[in-house]
């Protein structure tokens, strides 16, 4: 890369999709590591791609649930996934109108072709 990112220092949180996508463009290895008092997150890249991601905050599990009526329920099990978000949204066959989730943030529901999931653990 031509222009090196700093080693460390802090970021806006509105500008971190942007520096994920400049990572990606500029076929960064390596890992980008956000920390604070009670957190600590990772993404970790090779020649651009996300290869892998990591939390300590429960809120950032991926996990299975039960759905009835069209409405979630409880946790059933939580799922693993590594692939790349990038490479996945690729895949993005159709997405749903954004909800609430338990943890109070928004997310719509996503159907994406080929998708894997690598393990499967019963929820906390």
């Amino acid at each position: 890369m031509a222009d090196a990112f700093p080693i460390s220092g802090q970021i806006d949180p509105k500008a971190f999709p942007f520096l994920v996508v400049q990572l990606h463009r500029r076929g960064a290895t390596g890992s980008l590591k956000v920390e604070g008092p009670s957190y600590h997150k990772a993404l970790y890249f090779r020649s651009g791609r996300v290869l892998f991601g990591s939390s300590n905050d429960p809120r950032d599990q991926l996990g299975a649930i039960l759905i009835e009526n069209g409405k979630i329920t409880k946790a059933l099990k939580n799922f693993r996934w590594n692939e790349s978000p990038l490479l996945m949204l690729n895949r993005l066959e159709d997405i749903g109108r954004s909800e609430p989730t338990a943890a109070g943030r928004l997310m719509p529901a996503l159907r994406v072709r080929d998708f894997n999931f690598t393990s499967l653990s019963d929820a906390v």
